[in-house]
């Protein structure tokens, strides 16, 4: 399996012929992104033995625009990993999910010339002519990860699922004027 993120899209040629890139990646071209979850495998409690190679799937296409003149990128990419939550100090699963919508600019346009564009798109500066998908998928992924990692669920949680104080429950409803009855009994009696 070749991975779609190891591509270099030449963006005017892409965009001319409204180049579609779909498929699997992992994350052995995006350092940033392999050393943070090398790095939570490090740190999970018990030293878990841990796959350090993260995969995900990418549907994205290139479009040309000409008033004003941008490459546009649109599509979806999802992405999974398991980092260390900071509750409990355990691997939890992370997914990312994200669309997008990319106007591709110099970073010397001018601002005023893309108003138009920033309704529709996120204006993304790039000088160079070509594009590694790699450096694209990574940025994305690095923008849309929690800042604090936590399991979703409490009793997924190894910190709270063992703390009484978090296990459960019965609910019980509460209503802000309970006691005024009773109250209001005891102050008509006296």
């Amino acid at each position: 399996m070749t991975s779609i993120a190891a591509h270099s899209v030449v963006l005017a040629d892409a965009a001319t012929r409204s180049a579609q890139y779909a498929g699997e990646f992992d994350t052995a071209m995006m350092p940033r992104l392999a050393a943070l979850i090398a790095q939570s495998a490090d740190d999970a409690v018990g030293n878990v033995q841990a796959d350090t190679v993260a995969q995900g799937t990418a549907d994205i296409t290139f479009s040309e625009h000409r008033k004003p003149r941008f490459v546009g990128i649109a599509g979806s990419l999802d992405f999974a990993c398991d980092l260390v939550c900071q509750r409990c100090l355990e691997l939890a699963p992370v997914t990312v999910h994200c669309e997008l919508k990319l106007a591709v600019c110099e970073s010397q346009a001018e601002d005023d010339h893309l108003a138009a564009v920033a309704e529709r798109f996120e204006r993304w500066d790039h000088d160079a002519e070509a594009l590694l998908l790699a450096e694209l998928f990574e940025e994305l992924i690095l923008l849309e990860l929690p800042l604090v990692v936590m399991h979703e669920d409490v009793e997924r949680c190894g910190a709270l699922a063992e703390d009484e104080r978090f296990a459960a429950r019965p609910v019980t409803k509460q209503t802000p004027f309970a006691g005024l009855a009773a109250m209001l009994g005891e102050n008509n009696e006296q």
